[in-house]
């Protein structure tokens, strides 16, 4: 299963057509141990929800990604796709120690973008070579 993430990330990250050469996504614990992060043109970093927030207060992130896997009967698939993130500036008036105080903080949101969820690398098994078969989808 780690092969099948390695190939997915190399054949989808090679392909963005960006200067960006540090991709960030989001840690799931569905996802294998032990997945390259050096690639020839491009680096990956593997987050989790507790960073990600003071890595875009930061400026570190410019996109983030996330990664899921559907299986079925004849079939493993990688959906690779991007959130849009942000942060908000708040105001909250809180009561501390007995006076009402106005408290100014930020808050990062984050959204799922709209049609980005495609496929992009398939595990199919082939019954006639009853084999494992890799698959990029573009």
């Amino acid at each position: 299963m780690v092969d099948f993430y390695n190939k997915t990330f190399n054949d989808y990250f090679s392909r963005q057509d960006t200067l960006i050469k540090d991709f960030y996504i989001l840690k799931d614990s569905s996802m294998p141990e032990n997945l390259i992060t050096d690639y020839a043109n491009f680096k990956l970093h593997f987050v989790d929800w507790s960073n990600v927030c003071q890595l875009i207060k930061k400026g570190e992130i410019s996109t983030l990604f996330e990664v899921q896997k559907s299986v079925d009967f004849y079939r493993v698939n990688i959906f690779i796709y991007t959130r849009d993130f942000g942060i908000k500036r708040v105001f909250r008036i809180l009561k501390i120690n007995g006076k009402i105080k106005l408290i100014c903080g930020k808050v990062c949101y984050y959204t799922i973008s709209e049609g980005i969820l495609t496929i992009k690398g398939s595990l199919i098994y082939d019954y006639q070579s009853e084999e494992w078969k890799y698959k990029y989808n573009q």
